[in-house]
């Protein structure tokens, strides 16, 4: 069993598949899901679609969320964790244990991919001498290798602030954040975070969304 990504080449493939007739009042449509997953990105949320595989034929369908997204049904374990939306196995390949095949996979994947939005972490503004971490946060521990390793993100307070347009007026939301950390009398620590939600290759630039996050002492 394989998780694979859903591109243009493959789309047809996942959109044909199907339930029972009997089971379709209780599964949403493929073509449905993703729909909703690319719905959710534009709207700066996380939905990742995968067909499921087993010796390179397509057998199923599989749609992790991470985070939420304001809906009102929204279980509590979904605020920074991932939640299963949708899994599906097409009639002709039920009762052979693929089910259950695909929840380990998914396991795995959740235990040993990016669990949340990229990031950037600067470390000084020095423009002739910047240092900075460009990383992901994962689910569980993993082991690093030559130049990638693993961090843990500090806690402790911060001062967080969102923005959603171009990257180039991004300058904005930190004037304002460095405004809001000294009226009320904090001391940044120096290391400032920004957290990419999307990306210009799939969105405009207008819909980019960016957090900023200023740690403080």
């Amino acid at each position: 069993m394989e998780l694979v990504r859903i591109d243009s080449k493959n789309v047809w493939d996942i959109v044909n598949l199907s339930v029972c007739e009997e089971q379709k009042p209780f599964v949403a449509s493929n073509a449905e899901s993703i729909i909703e997953a690319y719905v959710t990105k534009q709207d700066g949320g996380i939905a990742l679609p995968f067909g499921l595989y087993e010796n390179d034929i397509p057998v199923g369908f599989v749609m992790l969320g991470y985070g939420t997204n304001g809906d009102e049904d929204e279980p509590a374990v979904a605020k920074n964790g991932y939640c299963l939306w949708r899994l599906m196995i097409d009639k002709a390949f039920q009762k052979q244990g693929l089910g259950g095949r695909a929840l380990e996979e998914i396991l795995e994947y959740v235990g040993t991919n990016p669990c949340g939005p990229a990031f950037i972490a600067y470390y000084n503004e020095d423009m002739n001498d910047l240092s900075v971490e460009i990383g992901f946060p994962v689910a569980k521990e993993i082991a690093g290798k030559g130049d990638i390793e693993l961090k843990f993100i500090p806690a402790g307070k911060k001062a967080v602030g969102f923005h959603k347009g171009t990257y180039q007026d991004l300058s904005q939301l930190y004037e304002k954040l460095v405004t809001w950390i000294g009226q009320r009398g904090y001391e940044p620590t120096g290391v400032v975070y920004e957290y990419y939600y999307n990306s210009p290759e799939n969105i405009p630039e207008s819909e980019l969304l960016t957090k900023v996050e200023f740690l403080l002492k």
